[in-house]
């Protein structure tokens, strides 16, 4: 599924996500890797997607019945999901805060 590799345009990419929520029935059908969150976090860096976008995708992809986390990152995955879909809980995303979640993602696939 190509709404969850982070490369496309966010904005339709969570259309899709939010569809493809809707019509889960029984097992996750889609992985979502830690890289994947990484590629999005560097084009937030990058000024590639701006921080609304990325906060929606990853709304679209927390808690969604049709993805399950990689193995092994799961909860990185969901924290760093959480922090950035978040922003009137954990305040907006800064480069500095997207840097350290970088960090986070590198240190768990080690």
């Amino acid at each position: 599924m190509d709404a969850i590799s982070g490369s496309g345009n966010l904005r339709d990419a969570v259309k899709v996500l939010i569809e493809a929520g809707k019509q889960t029935i029984g097992a996750p059908s889609v992985s979502f890797r830690a890289e994947s969150l990484a590629l999005a976090l560097m084009r937030f860096l990058k000024s590639e997607v701006n921080a609304t976008d990325l906060e929606q995708w990853c709304e679209a992809l927390e808690g969604n019945d049709a993805i399950e986390y990689e193995e092994g990152h799961q909860q990185v995955i969901s924290s760093i999901l959480f922090e950035v879909s978040s922003p009137d809980i954990n305040g907006p995303l800064t480069l500095e805060k997207c840097i350290e979640m970088l960090a986070k993602l590198k240190e768990a696939s080690r």
